[in-house]
């Protein structure tokens, strides 16, 4: 997924940082108001197997993301 942080909603700077990073979809959430979030990681962060082990993710609203063809 390709990140677009602040697309049909308010981001902060620490996303914006984000724009147009290549990043892989660990979980799709549920919040308790049915609002859904994804959980990504970066594709070209070194410290990727660590995050994925101690479970931390970035979060993303499905509009905040676009699908990039292998």
């Amino acid at each position: 997924m390709r990140l677009r942080p602040g697309t049909g909603r308010r981001s902060d700077a620490q996303d914006m940082f984000l724009t147009d990073r290549i990043a892989t979809v660990r979980a799709v959430l549920l919040d308790v108001d049915g609002a859904t979030h994804l959980a990504v990681t970066l594709d070209d962060d070194p410290g990727v197997d660590l995050q994925i082990l101690q479970g931390r993710f970035r979060y993303f609203a499905p509009e905040e993301v676009t699908v990039v063809s292998a």
